[in-house]
């Protein structure tokens, strides 16, 4: 897709003023036999609001050559293999150890898309960014959701709630709320039903994907659910690009479903199949999917065999089917 010319609305002229600031701030070396301690802005609002974008735009400024700039849940899958590390090495203290070679090297450290979704995260995450904070590492966060909505609902959650104390202390606190979603506004101009499934519709949904992933980097991410690990190939912050195989002919299930709800904004699903006798346990994973995205209002894309009134030809599953194709029709409506 071409390039657009970036004009900034007015919440995001606040928002990057307060980058701004906190850029002279952390910039202030102070006096030589004072200790630096770190600071840290958290920067949320809505989906498609810019907060990656001026998050991207204030690190590529920063003249710190120590600076590091990466998705939330890629550090702490990197954090907690270090951890591992030093625990099999029997450190006296392996948290320190991993923080001391994970997090300390840095000046400041960019977290874009910070969210809490697994107990893991939530039950170290006070004591990691309270230590770092003291030893003089700065952060900027950025997240779809205010402090106090972060891991709600969560497991043990009462442990989780000192990190959001310390955040709404020590944290300079900005919701960015602009009332445009501009990601959405690029897919609304496209069509997210797209038939037949063949390659020049295949390509197009990968340019978007790429357009929609901004500057985030294309990885794998291994989503937790249950005490186990589902790998996907292809994701890019909270925009997931994946197919029908991947999605619904392994053994996955609503756990499974349901983490990926919480962790993408959009998802887009390439390679839908017509469903016969042949793929049932396909079609009946396909409408579990559905359902959940559905209930948590997630913006998808599909590319399909057929138009979706054709997909289903079997009476097996039919009642559901005929649900699951009255929700796809709906949820490429918003």
């Amino acid at each position: 897709m071409p390039p657009e010319t970036i004009i900034l609305d007015e919440f995001q002229l606040l928002a990057q003023q307060k980058l701004g600031q906190f850029a002279q701030n952390i910039g202030k070396t102070g006096f030589f036999w004072q200790k630096r301690t770190g600071q840290a802005l958290y920067l949320y609002g809505g989906t498609g609001r810019g907060k990656t974008m001026l998050m991207d735009a204030f690190y590529e400024k920063l003249p710190q050559k120590n600076k590091l700039r990466t998705h939330f849940f890629e550090f702490m899958g990197q954090f907690h293999k270090q951890f591992g590390i030093y625990t099999a090495q029997r450190h006296p203290d392996p948290f320190l150890a991993t923080i001391e070679t994970c997090i300390k090297p840095y000046f400041i450290i960019c977290f874009d898309e910070f969210h809490i979704v697994n107990i893991a995260d939530a039950m170290i995450l006070a004591r990691l960014i309270e230590r770092a904070i003291d030893m003089g590492v700065n952060f900027v966060f950025t997240s779809n959701f205010a402090p106090d909505e972060l891991y709600e609902n969560g497991l043990q959650r009462e442990n989780f709630l000192p990190f959001i104390q310390f955040i709404k202390k020590n944290s300079i606190v900005f919701h960015l709320d602009s009332p445009t979603d501009y990601r959405y506004k690029t897919i609304a101009k496209t069509e997210t039903i797209l038939t037949p499934n063949n390659p020049q519709n295949n390509q197009r949904m990968d340019e978007l994907f790429h357009y929609l992933r901004g500057n985030n980097p294309v990885i794998p991410a291994k989503i937790k659910a249950d005490g186990r690990e589902v790998e996907y190939i292809t994701t890019a912050g909270r925009v997931l690009l994946s197919n029908f195989d991947e999605l619904c002919e392994r053994q996955v299930w609503v756990a499974d479903y349901t983490a990926l709800a919480l962790r993408f904004d959009i998802i887009m699903i390439k390679n839908i199949p017509i469903f016969t006798n042949n793929n049932l346990n396909g079609a009946k994973r396909f409408i579990t999917l559905i359902d959940i995205l559905y209930n948590h209002k997630i913006k998808c894309l599909f590319v399909c065999a057929t138009p979706i009134d054709q997909l289903h030809q079997t009476q097996t599953h039919a009642p559901e089917m005929a649900r699951t194709i009255s929700r796809l029709r709906e949820m490429s409506s918003y």
